[in-house]
C-alpha cells in the first residue's frame, strides 16, 4: 500500500517536473487581458500584459534565441497601455531566428492608447455629454470605428490684420535667426466673439499645397476687433514660411474647440475647466451603447536601437490592431502647433528668411506616431491594423533597413500611414570621413536630429498590399504613403482611398540637391546621392487631391537615382502598372506630378482615368527636371502632358506610344494594367474588414 501511494507521489511530481520543464523551454509565450502577470505564460496560463510578455522574452533569450524563435501570442481584447512600450536590442531576435508577436490565430488583440468615456448624459439639442477627469486639451475623439471631428465654426473668417510683437533674439534653443513677428490677428468682434478656455482654441488657415494649425494662448477686446493672441512661440514659427505657406494677415482661417461650434453631427468639445466631455451624435447612433474612446497616449510601440552599431532587429508585428493615438501637435516650449513645410514636414524652428533649404530641413521635423522605428534591421508588420491615430500611424524614420511592411490596413490615419526616412536626410552620416558611401562631402550636419553615430538612410524597404482608407483627417497635407530617402524602395500593390492631398511621395531632393546650390552654397557640386533603386509599381489610386492643390495621385520631388559615372549605364527609377482614377480637377492638379528636380525616371504601362483637361504626367521643365522616359501609358486627359524641350538639356523627356482614350474604351493591354493594380488575390480579403 504504502509502496502505491509513494509511487504515485513520486509521478504526480514527475508530472509536474516535465510540465514546468517544458513550459521553462518552450519557444512560446502567451498573453491574454484575462490572464494574470504571475502566470509562465503558456498556452493555458497566459499573462496578462505586454511589458510581462516583453520581460517573459527577455528571459527565455538569456542564453541566447531558440532554434525557431520566439512567438508570443495575443489572445483577442484590448491592451490598454498607461505608457509607450519601448523595444530595444536586448528584444532583439536573430538572423533566420526572430521575435514574432502575433495574433492568436481567429482573434483580435487591440493595443490601445485610449480609455472609454461611460456614464453619458442628455444636454440639449441633440447633444450629450459625459464626465472625462482630463488636464490637457482633447483633440481626437474616437466613436464607433471612425473619428469624429472637433467642433468648428461653420464659416471661416477673414483676419483683419497682425497686431502686436513678438521679438526673437536668436539665442532661443527653438530659433536659427533674431527677428520679429506679429503676436496675434485681429478679427472682426462680430465674426468672432470672445471665447471660453481660449488656449484650447485652434485656427487654421490653408495655402496651395499646406496648412497651419495654431493654438491660441488668449483673447481680448479692442474696439471692434476681437485679438486672437497666438501661443508663441510657435505662433512666430508659422509665420516665417515662404512660398506663401505661412500665416498671413489677411488669410480666411478656421476656427476650432469651442462649445458654441458644436453645432453639427459627429463634432465633439471637451470642456478642460468643467471636465466634461460634449458629443453631438450623428443619426441613428446611440451614444449610450456606443464604443467612444479618449486617446491618451501619443505613441504606443517604439523601437529603437542605440545608434549605427547596436541596432534592434528580427522582430515581427503580426494581426495586431494598433489604435487610439493623440496628437497634441508639435510642441515648442509651452505652444503647439502644425505649420507644415511640405507633405509630414512640420516646422519646429524660427528662421526669419522663411527659406527652409537654407539649413538643410534642420528646422524641420515629423509628426509623432503610434509605432514608430529607429535604429532596426529586419523588421516586419504584416496583416496588423493601425487604426484611429491622430497623426502618423507607422513611422521607419531612421536607419531602418530590411523592413516589410505588407497587407496591413490602415483606417483613420489622422497624417501618413507610413513614413520612412526624414528630411534632414539630405546628407547622411559623418560631418568629415566617407559618410558610409554616401559621399566624402565634409558636410556640416552637427545641427541634424540624428548624429553621425545614430543617422543612417533607410534601405530595402517593400511596401506591398496595404489597404488605406480615412488618410489625413487631422493634418491634410500629408500623404498615405510618404517617403522622404530612401535606397531599394519597393512600393508595390497597394489600393488607397479618397485623399486630401497626393496618395504616394517619393522623394524631398528639390533640384537645390543636385548640386546647383541655387540657395546653399555649402552644397555646390556635391549631389545628394541618397535616393536610388526606386520602384513604385502596381498601386490604386482613388479620388487623391481632393482639398489642396498642386500635387498628383503620386507625387515626385529630387532625383530619383544617382547620376551614372563614366561608364555605368544610367539607371532609372521605375513607376509603371499604377492605375489612377476618379481624381477632382482643380488648381496644378496632375495625374502623376514629378516636382522640382525630378530626375531619372521612367514611367510607362500606367492608366489613368482622370478629367480633361488634367495633365497627365507634368513634364514641364520647372527646375531642372527631367531626364525621362515616357511610354505606354493611356488616359481619358488632354493635353496628355506639356513640355518644352527647349528649355535646357536637363529638360529632356523622350515620349512615345502613349494613348489617348477619352470613352474609357480601354485595349486589353490597359485592361490588364486596370486588374492587376491595387491588392493581390491574396489580400483581396481586406476590402471585406472595412467599411467603404
Amino acid at each position: 500500500m504504502a509502496s502505491n501511494v509513494h509511487k504515485e507521489i513520486w509521478h504526480s511530481l514527475l508530472f509536474f517536473i516535465c510540465l514546468f520543464t517544458i513550459s521553462a523551454c518552450s519557444n512560446d509565450i502567451y498573453v491574454s487581458p484575462k490572464g494574470n502577470d504571475a502566470n509562465k505564460g503558456s498556452k493555458n496560463a497566459p499573462l496578462q500584459t505586454l511589458a510581462a510578455a516583453q520581460q517573459a522574452v527577455r528571459n527565455l533569450k538569456k542564453e541566447g534565441v531558440p532554434n525557431g524563435g520566439i512567438n508570443i501570442y495575443l489572445h483577442g481584447g484590448t491592451y490598454n497601455l498607461d505608457e509607450t512600450l519601448v523595444f530595444s536590442e536586448e528584444d532583439s531576435g536573430e538572423k533566420g531566428k526572430a521575435i514574432k508577436w502575433q495574433a492568436v490565430e481567429g482573434e483580435t488583440p487591440v493595443i490601445s492608447g485610449g480609455q472609454q468615456v461611460k456614464g453619458w448624459q442628455e444636454w440639449k439639442n441633440g447633444i450629450w455629454w459625459a464626465p472625462l477627469n482630463r488636464e490637457t486639451k482633447l483633440r481626437a475623439l474616437y466613436v464607433n470605428q471612425r473619428a469624429a471631428k472637433m467642433a468648428k465654426k461653420k464659416s471661416r473668417i477673414k483676419a483683419q490684420g497682425w497686431y502686436g510683437q513678438f521679438e526673437i533674439t536668436g539665442q532661443e534653443p527653438w530659433a536659427m535667426t533674431e527677428g520679429t513677428r506679429a503676436d496675434g490677428l485681429m478679427f472682426n468682434s462680430d465674426e468672432l466673439p470672445l471665447l471660453k478656455n481660449a488656449e484650447d482654441i485652434e485656427i487654421r488657415n490653408q495655402t496651395t499645397w499646406t496648412m497651419n494649425r495654431i493654438s491660441l494662448r488668449e483673447m481680448v477686446r479692442e474696439g471692434n476687433y476681437t485679438i486672437a493672441l497666438l501661443q508663441q512661440p510657435f505662433g512666430a514659427i508659422a509665420q516665417m514660411h515662404s512660398w506663401g505657406c505661412a500665416l498671413q494677415p489677411d488669410s480666411e482661417y478656421e476656427v476650432f474647440n469651442a462649445l458654441e461650434f458644436l453645432d453639427e453631427p459627429g463634432e465633439f468639445y471637451f470642456d478642460r475647466e468643467a471636465k466634461k466631455l460634449y458629443y453631438y451624435p450623428l443619426d441613428n447612433e446611440v451614444v449610450v451603447s456606443s464604443e467612444v474612446i479618449v486617446p491618451v497616449l501619443e505613441q504606443l510601440v517604439v523601437l529603437k536601437g542605440t545608434n549605427r552599431d547596436k541596432r534592434i532587429h528580427d522582430l515581427t508585428f503580426e494581426g495586431i490592431t494598433f489604435a487610439h493615438t493623440h496628437w497634441e501637435m508639435m510642441r515648442v516650449e509651452n505652444s503647439t502647433g502644425a505649420t507644415g513645410v511640405q507633405a509630414n514636414a512640420l516646422a519646429t524652428k524660427y528662421i526669419d528668411h522663411g527659406n527652409w533649404h537654407l539649413n538643410k530641413y534642420t528646422s524641420t521635423d515629423l509628426s509623432s506616431a503610434a509605432v514608430s522605428v529607429y535604429s532596426a534591421d529586419r523588421i516586419t508588420f504584416a496583416n496588423n491594423r493601425f487604426e484611429l491615430n491622430e497623426a502618423m500611424s507607422l513611422n521607419l524614420e531612421n536607419h531602418v533597413t530590411n523592413a516589410k511592411v505588407i497587407g496591413n490596413i490602415f483606417w483613420y490615419s489622422g497624417s501618413v500611414a507610413i513614413n520612412v526616412g526624414h528630411p534632414q536626410h539630405v546628407y547622411i552620416g559623418r560631418q568629415n570621413g566617407d559618410n558610409y558611401g554616401w559621399g566624402p562631402y565634409h558636410i556640416d550636419n552637427s545641427k541634424d536630429k540624428y548624429d553621425e553615430t545614430e543617422e543612417g538612410l533607410c534601405e530595402q524597404i517593400e511596401i506591398s498590399n496595404n489597404l488605406t482608407r480615412h488618410t489625413s483627417w487631422e493634418h491634410p497635407p500629408s500623404f498615405p504613403i510618404n517617403v522622404f530617402y530612401a535606397a531599394d524602395l519597393n512600393i508595390a500593390h497597394n489600393d488607397i482611398g479618397t485623399t486630401p492631398y497626393g496618395g504616394i511621395a517619393v522623394g524631398w531632393g528639390w533640384w537645390e540637391w543636385l548640386g546647383n546650390a541655387r540657395y546653399v552654397e555649402e552644397a555646390k557640386n556635391k549631389p545628394s546621392q541618397n535616393m536610388r533603386n526606386i520602384k513604385v509599381n502596381y498601386n490604386k489610386i482613388e479620388g487623391a487631391v481632393n482639398t489642396l492643390h498642386d500635387c498628383g495621385a503620386i507625387y515626385f520631388l529630387g532625383r530619383l537615382e544617382p547620376e551614372a559615372k563614366d561608364g555605368e549605364e544610367q539607371k532609372y527609377a521605375e513607376i509603371q502598372g499604377n492605375y489612377i482614377l476618379n481624381m477632382h480637377n482643380g488648381h496644378l492638379i496632375r495625374g502623376m506630378h514629378p516636382d522640382a528636380g525630378t530626375q531619372y525616371c521612367h514611367f510607362f504601362n500606367n492608366v489613368f482615368d482622370i478629367p480633361e483637361g488634367m495633365l497627365t504626367i507634368c513634364a514641364t521643365p520647372w527646375q531642372d527636371k527631367g531626364r525621362w522616359l515616357i511610354e505606354d501609358n493611356y488616359t481619358t486627359a488632354t493635353p496628355i502632358w506639356n513640355h518644352w524641350p527647349e528649355k535646357g538639356p536637363n529638360n529632356t523627356v523622350e515620349i512615345r506610344n502613349n494613348y489617348h482614350v477619352p470613352d474609357k474604351n480601354w485595349p486589353e493591354a490597359a485592361k490588364a494594367i486596370i486588374e492587376n493594380a491595387g491588392l493581390e488575390e491574396a489580400y483581396k480579403h481586406l476590402f471585406e474588414l472595412i467599411e467603404e
